[in-house]
């Protein structure tokens, strides 16, 4: 789970690079209708110095995301015991998939897989076992048993009897006590066995709760983002560049739906690669790899 979490922590890097660069090309382009537009008087410098501060912004970020892009390099490349100065290829694109596990079938699962509950179950049998053995020890023992004599010149003979054994009848106090504190032994046991099963059970389920509401929370909110808020902001930041070119509106306007779309990109990105991390968290907890 920490190398894939790491893994992705480096493909959100990369594309937070990916997005600077895009919003840097669209910048320029913008900057360049800014000064033909000055050129002809039709904007003042404002709106020019205002496009050229954007831009000094943009690739300040950017080496901040460098640097942390080479940090997640480094961190990738010691869990996989390769050096920190090792190649690391770029990650594939990371794709949104919906979750279609259930949390009952996945807290199932996890009871049915996961070895030390197996082990706690396991101890439950056993101590269960010693316990309906100790009592059946305790409990009178009835045995019948059947004799034949074949006496010459004589009447064949028979003879039934019965025999029964009290465990605790014969050794007085002491040996009722002995018994008693033997039941009272393994019951305790088989009761704290349980005791510890039904708290791993518990502990395994709550660990499974928390991680599945991470990850259907992540997916609504990836899915509002792909759905409505960076398509209208698209929308938004191409109507204020036509706006712009047209004169209708100011570039204060512009460079707002500028900075609108691209924290919604990263916001979006950033939901997705919690989506994918909280995922993998959840793989070990169920015992064998979930991929939706």
């Amino acid at each position: 789970a920490e190398i894939k979490s790491a893994y992705y922590n480096l493909f959100l890097a990369y594309k937070m690079i990916d997005l600077h660069q895009e919003q840097q090309l669209l910048l320029n382009e913008f900057i360049k209708i800014s000064e033909k537009k000055y050129a002809l008087g039709q904007s003042t410098q404002q709106d020019l110095l205002k496009a050229e501060l954007e831009l000094e912004k943009l690739h300040s970020g950017r080496k901040v995301l460098e640097q942390d892009l080479l940090a997640n390099k480094i961190k990738l490349n010691a869990l996989v015991n390769r050096a920190g100065s090792d190649p690391m290829g770029k990650p594939e694109e990371m794709l949104y998939r919906p979750f279609p596990f259930l949390y009952d079938a996945l807290t199932q699962e996890a009871f049915n897989n996961q070895s030390h509950l197996k082990s706690a179950l396991f101890d439950v049998k056993k101590n269960e076992s010693i316990k309906t053995l100790t009592e059946k020890a305790a409990l009178p023992d009835f045995m019948i048993g059947l004799s034949y004599w074949n006496i010459h010149g004589d009447e064949d003979q028979f003879m039934l009897m019965g025999k029964m054994n009290l465990p605790w009848a014969f050794g007085g106090t002491t040996a009722g006590g002995k018994y008693d504190s033997k039941n009272s032994k393994a019951k305790l046991e088989a009761e704290k066995a349980m005791a510890s099963y039904n708290a791993l059970k518990n502990e395994t389920s709550s660990e499974i709760q928390i991680i599945f509401t991470k990850i259907k929370t992540a997916e609504q909110l990836i899915e509002h983002y792909q759905k409505r808020l960076i398509p209208l902001a698209k929308q938004s930041l191409t109507s204020a560049q036509i706006g712009y070119q047209s004169g209708k509106t100011d570039f204060q306007n512009f460079i707002e739906s500028f900075r609108t779309l691209l924290d919604l990109q990263m916001e979006y990105y950033t939901q997705l690669t919690d989506y994918w991390q909280q995922i993998a968290m959840l793989s070990p907890l169920i015992g064998k790899e979930i991929n939706p």
